[in-house]
């Protein structure tokens, strides 16, 4: 199972176990979604399941039992997974140029036909661009989530509209 670090548990808040957290801003949707977290611990990536998050200030989760600012208090400051199938990768999202380098190798469809495969996500000042290859070409395609209809991440592959002629005019 591929996870991804998305932050780190901070301290505990208040005594019913609540812990506060860090987590990166393209991440925070899908974090506050899933119902288990992974947490770094001496004996591996242990998961632990979500009683419920707080948007309080600070923004804090409850895991199940784990009721108790001393048990709270043993997990503060591990770092956070998720599954790499519980990432969404918008393009929208704060860091974008991180978030989207993960996705070197996907390949690409437009319109439902392979048009190719990421071989790397390069940032130009407007915007992000993938540069996706194939036997015979090399095309850029903007990373904008109007062109972006899906994508699977545990299968790597992006489902993509393209304005037509797109890819036509870069052969």
């Amino acid at each position: 199972m591929d996870l991804v670090k998305v932050g780190k548990l901070l301290k505990p808040f208040g005594v019913d176990g609540c812990i506060r957290y860090d987590v990166k801003d393209q991440h925070l949707e899908d974090l506050q979604k899933a119902e288990v977290l992974f947490l770094s611990q001496s004996d591996g990536n242990i998961p632990y399941f979500v009683e419920t998050f707080h948007k309080s200030n600070p923004p804090t989760v409850q895991f199940e039992d784990v009721g108790s600012k001393e048990l709270a208090a043993k997990l503060s400051h591990s770092e956070i997974y998720l599954r790499a199938t519980d990432i969404t990768i918008s393009v929208a999202a704060g860091d974008q140029g991180s978030a989207l380098q993960s996705i070197a190798g996907f390949e690409v469809f437009n319109l439902g036909e392979s048009i190719g495969t990421i071989e790397e996500v390069v940032e130009y000042p407007q915007q992000l661009m993938a540069l996706v290859s194939s036997a015979d070409y090399q095309v850029l395609i903007p990373l904008v989530d109007e062109y972006i209809d899906d994508l699977k991440v545990d299968k790597r592959v992006i489902m993509c509209t393209l304005p037509e002629g797109l890819v036509e005019s870069q052969l």
